[in-house]
């Protein structure tokens, strides 16, 4: 099935999330005190929604729903997930930490498995790799 990107919509009263004005991928913290990623200035709808249509599905168990919970892939080093916008349809996404983070939407270790196995198979794993040590 081919998901959506849906960036979240500040005329739908749903505030913009995940961007800045940098030309990187990063870290800050939201207005309530929790870390948000942030996506690159240059991030293009299209770019986003490739990633997400390429990536690795996740659910938790006793995940009851046909479409997957979360998305995750990678691109310039920097790793991604993608969670539900409009469930079983869209989804946006957002830089992510690895498995040993404490801020919040983390990742399995099983997940960060998948993730390097697919680097390595796409010729990328030191990257992959470098992102997770500056981002357990």
């Amino acid at each position: 099935m081919q998901w959506q990107y849906e960036p979240r919509d500040p005329e739908a009263g749903w505030p913009p999330k995940h961007r800045w004005h940098e030309n990187r991928a990063g870290f800050r913290y939201d207005p309530s005190g929790k870390i948000e990623g942030c996506c690159p200035a240059g991030m293009t709808p299209e770019k986003a929604a490739e990633l997400l249509n390429s990536g690795l599905e996740d659910s938790p168990r006793g995940w009851a729903r046909v479409h997957p919970k979360s998305i995750y892939n990678f691109h310039d080093g920097v790793v991604y997930k993608a969670v539900e916008t409009n469930p079983g349809k869209s989804y946006h996404g957002f830089p992510c930490k690895g498995p040993k983070s404490d801020g919040g939407r983390h990742m399995t270790a099983r997940m960060m498995q998948r993730i390097l196995k697919l680097a390595e198979e796409r010729g990328q794993r030191k990257a992959i790799e470098d992102w997770f040590n500056e981002h357990p």
